[in-house]
This record gives C-alpha cells, structure tokens and sequence, in this order.
C-alpha cells in the first residue's frame, strides 16, 4: 500500500509540475463558461424550455429505481474515521503552487 500511494504522489508532483509550467504558456480563451451560460439561459426560456422539460419529463418518467451493490455493509451510524495522506512540497513548487492560485482565484492550502 505506501508503494502505491508513494507512487501516486509522484504522479500527482509530476502532473502538477506540468501544470505550473503549462500554466504559464496557455492563452485565455476568447469565450468563457460564464459567457455560454448567460446565452444558454436566455436563450432558455418559454416555448424552448417548455419543449426541453416536456422531452425530459416523458424520458425520465417510467424509471424505476435501482438498488446499487455497495463495496462493503455500512453502519448504522456513520463514525467519520478514514484516512489522511500527507506530501510536503519543496518551498519552490509550493510557492510556485500559491502564486498559481492567487492568479485564478482559488484556494490552495
């Protein structure tokens, strides 16, 4: 098992590392998200989302619901006790991290 999770935080560095160096060269898109939703709710509106619900509605409407097999039994009472992995970054690639994510407005702890 630390092998794995040893190898899966290697992975994980390295996929960062690229991040932070792609991070740097990728060019902002001349659309956002925020500039497809706007559109896509006025254009969402009367007649076209009267005809969107009504086709959602008949497709949806003789489902039956499905027990899913879970992995293992679970208790009654939910206990909240799992597991923490902790990675400590050089300072460089922290830093590099941080300066990352103030510049897209995000969190990183």
């Amino acid at each position: 098992m630390a092998g794995r999770v040893g190898s899966y935080g290697e992975s994980w560095l390295r996929c960062t590392e690229h991040f932070l160096r792609a991070s740097r060269t990728v060019a902002e898109l001349a659309i956002q998200y925020a500039d497809y939703a706007v559109w896509q709710r006025q254009w969402l509106q009367g007649e076209v989302l009267d005809r969107h619900l009504s086709y959602w509605k008949h497709q949806l409407s003789n489902l039956q619901v499905i027990e899913l097999l879970a992995d293992r039994p679970r208790p009654a009472i939910q206990s909240y006790r799992g597991a923490k992995y902790s990675y400590l970054f050089s300072r460089a690639l922290s830093d590099q991290l941080q300066a990352v994510s103030r510049k897209e407005g995000a969190l990183c702890s």
